[in-house]
């Protein structure tokens, strides 16, 4: 379920574009996502070439509500939900 409507969403994604670090998605990449979805039975296409670029650059969380990263040897799924993001502390 979309939360905002498309235009709020493409202006919030633009206001954060300088945030992102952008790894490129290789054969490595391709090839442990290819065993993602054979091997992890709740985890499908995206999610997988997601989960493996974060794996294959050595990243080992991975911050989204979605549950299809549960249980994703070499990553730690982290809900938004659960952050601490007060600025306050």
């Amino acid at each position: 379920m979309r939360r905002v409507e498309r235009p709020l969403a493409v202006q919030q994604a633009r206001a954060a574009i300088d945030l992102l670090e952008l790894y490129d998605v290789d054969r490595s990449v391709v090839n442990r996502s290819m065993e993602l979805i054979l091997f992890h039975q709740g985890i499908l296409g995206r999610d997988a070439l997601h989960a493996a670029t974060a794996i294959e650059h050595g990243l080992a969380v991975m911050i989204s509500p979605d549950t299809a990263f549960d249980g994703v040897p070499g990553l730690e799924r982290v809900d938004p939900i659960d952050l601490d993001l007060a600025a306050d502390d």
